[in-house]
This record gives C-alpha cells, structure tokens and sequence, in this order.
C-alpha cells in the first residue's frame, strides 16, 4: 500500500481515451470523515477529464470545509448547518438535531444536485459526532425524497486507539442502522484499522494525514474501477457482468465485500499457490473490510480484465472451472455469480475484481464491542479507586477533625435544576417505524 502510487490514471485506463461509467453515483458526505471520501470521490477523473460523480458535502464546522482542498469545483456542493457552526463535539444527538434543523437545506440541494444519479451513497465516518449523529436522519430523508431502492451506505470504522466514547458511538449507530438494512442498498465498510495496519508495514514514516488521504483515494478509487469495468471494455466470451446486473448488485440489501487481486501475468492454473490460493486470499482479505461470512452472499461477481495477449493465454474452460470452484466455495447460495472476462488493450498485467453482497456484520463490529466493553470495565474500576480513595479520607477526616466531607465531594448530591436541557432526538418517522 504505496501512497505514491495511484491505482487509477497510470494503469487502469491503460490506453484508453474515455471510458464510461455503469451508474452515475451521487455522494452524500456527513461530517469531516463523511466529506473527505465523498469530496474524494467527486474529484474522480475520466481519461478525457471528465468528472462522473457529484458530492454534497454536509457539515458543522466550518474550518473541516477549508480542509478540503477540492473545494469550489463544479462537482461539490457544501451544505452548512447553520447553528452549529462550531462543530457537535463528538455528541450524536447533537449532530443529528444540527441535521434535523437543516433538513430543508439538504433537500433542496439534493433535489438540485441528485436529480439525475442513478444511485446515492451516504458516507460517514462513524464514532464522531456531525457524520455518525445524522447518519440515521440522512437516510430516511433520502428515503422520504425519492431515493427508496436507490441509496446505500459508506460507513468508516474508527480505530482502537480513538477510544472508548468513539467506538460507543460506533456501536451505537450499527445498531440502529442494522434494524433498517432491509430498506435500502449496500453497506460498504471502510475499517479504518484494517487499512492502518497494512498501510504501517509499508509506510511506517509517513503521516497520519497522508494515511487518511490514502484511504480516501483508496475508496474512490476502488468504486469508480467497480463502476468502469462493467461499461467501458470489451467483453472476452459470452459472459457478461453488465451494468443493470451491478446496479442489482448494489442495491441488494446488506453489507457488501470487495475485493482486489493484480497479477503481473498468466498464472499456471494447475500450481494452486500461484492461482487459487491467492485468489481465496484476496476475497477473505477484502480491500476495505474483512471478516465476512460468504455463506449469507446473496448476489456475487467477479470480472477480470487482461489485455489480449494475456487473454488468449488465459480465458479457457480450465481458468472457467477454477473460477467457479473458487465461486461455490465463497457464495454457494448466491442466486447470481457471473464470472465475466474483459479485455483493456493497453492494460499491463491481469486484474481481478470480485464483489459479494447481501452479507452479514463483519466481525470487526464484534471486536468493537469487546473493546467498548473494555473501555467501560476500565472506567469503572478508576471510578471504584476514586470512591474508595474518598471513603478513606472521609474517614480519616471523621477522625481527625469530626467534620463532614468537603462540599463538591462524591457524597454532596449535583445541582441539576440549572443544567442545560438536554438536546430532543427528533421524531424518526417512516424507514424506521415500518
């Protein structure tokens, strides 16, 4: 995972002038997080310099705007919530009421700016507060405003080391979100420690902020590939996975699964190691997530793409029988699993482009849990040292002195009759009362 490589412009496209896209895709960006990948995926470009994608960027603070350096382009679109201009301070309620209060402005640029997507993601980093809080109002906006079928999410999983009240929002939100799954598209999961973990073998002295630009990259990149492959090359044979059969794909409710695998030329289909195994490694890797079960896959695909060379060496009935041992093996109930071949004349190499939908939680969010449940026993033993430490110097102060512990202490009772009210979570009315 090299951050100076790009995984579009220099070999994807290879010679090609223009290509089309299966699905114009709308971006809706909550929060920093939300904003950065949606932004991402906005600046995309096309051989012939064309930008496929829009993005409307939601937030509260205004200086997360000014970080995004795409800023200003035709394809990008800010929404500002007004009144909360500060930021939410890590408070969902309080990101989601800044979204409710503004949900006239959203639907207006939605209306401008998605009137002809085809499909919309959500994206949102989950575990702060603007992104993570009004993730749930955004979609059933979406879903109240003509987009019912035609919308799916981008969620990115915080790491560990962000803390116990991050990943209790994460949690929070999966739950919520997990009981509307059957009313909309794809989830795309972006695990954030995944992709730290294999971006640090490899890049142990760059930044952290050069990994969140990779992993932004890395997100729009690998869609736009998705949404290529299945319009823009010429099919090698008489399979095909065509665009209406992606589009079937990504609407299929669920998590979805994609993953990546380059070889640099014709593998020997009889040497496992070389071929199979590599290619079991790279479903059960994923490039953004992992951790899936395969049996639940609903819907699967696979396309590669080799330049003809290539293709003649490989595209046979043995390469076919491989592929779809490998296929049965990985989503043995899936109702469609099309294996399709394609060839990109000026393409360097074999790629291989595999996606299973309809999937189950991955087992990243049962880890988070764990790490929540950590978190909070952890608290709770410092708090159990804080009030035995002031039981001692209470007694100690009993003896000595035969006065009462200092007011403030843990036995004084709090004042809360002039705390602020409590933000009100709004009325979530149809996708989640159905």
């Amino acid at each position: 995972m090299n951050p100076n490589n790009t995984t579009i412009n220099d070999k994807f496209y290879g010679t090609m002038k223009s290509v089309d896209v299966s699905l114009k895709f709308g971006f809706l960006g909550l929060g920093m997080g939300g904003c950065s990948i949606a932004a991402e995926c906005a600046t995309v470009k096309t051989p012939d310099n064309k930008s496929p994608y829009t993005a409307i960027l939601v937030n509260t603070n205004l200086k997360d705007f000014e970080k995004i350096k795409a800023r200003g382009r035709e394809s990008i679109h800010e929404v500002r919530l007004s009144g909360y201009e500060g930021g939410a301070g890590r408070d969902i309620d309080k990101g989601e009421q800044a979204f409710v209060e503004n949900e006239e402005v959203v639907i207006q640029s939605i209306q401008r700016n998605f009137s002809d997507r085809d499909f919309v993601w959500v994206v949102a980093g989950l575990g702060g507060g603007t992104g993570t809080g009004a993730i749930l109002a955004a979609i059933d906006t979406l879903y109240r405003n003509g987009f019912e079928g035609r919308f799916g999410l981008i969620l990115t999983l915080p790491r560990n080391s962000e803390g116990g009240n991050v990943l209790g929002n994460a949690i929070e939100r999966f739950q919520e979100i997990a009981s509307a799954m059957e009313h909309m598209g794809a989830i795309l999961v972006v695990d954030n420690q995944k992709l730290y973990n294999e971006y640090l073998e490899e890049n142990a002295s760059s930044s952290i902020d050069n990994f969140l630009k990779y992993c932004n990259s890395y997100v729009a990149d690998t869609l736009h590939e998705l949404n290529v492959v299945t319009n823009s090359f010429a099919p090698f044979g008489a399979e095909h996975f065509d665009a209406s059969e992606f589009e079937n794909l990504i609407k299929t409710p669920g998590f979805i699964s994609l993953s990546k695998l380059k070889l640099t030329n014709a593998p020997d289909l009889d040497n496992d190691s070389t071929f199979s195994n590599r290619l079991s490694s790279a479903v059960v890797d994923g490039v953004l997530s992992d951790g899936y079960d395969f049996n639940k896959t609903e819907r699967a695909a696979v396309s590669v793409i080799t330049n003809e060379n290539e293709a003649k060496k490989l595209f046979n009935l043995k390469f076919t029988n491989k592929m779809e041992l490998i296929m049965d093996t990985y989503a043995p109930k899936a109702s469609e699993k099309p294996i399709a071949t394609y060839l990109n004349p000026g393409l360097s190499g074999i790629n291989f482009y595999m996606v299973f939908a309809g999937l189950g939680l991955p087992k990243r969010i049962t880890q988070i849990q764990y790490k929540v449940i950590e978190f909070d026993e952890s608290n709770q033993e410092e708090q159990k040292d804080e009030v035995l430490e002031s039981l001692s110097l209470f007694t100690r102060n009993k003896k000595e002195k035969a006065k009462p512990a200092p007011t403030g202490s843990l036995f004084t009772k709090k004042d809360v009759s002039s705390s602020q009210d409590p933000v009100q979570k709004p009325d979530r009315s149809s996708l989640f009362k159905r």
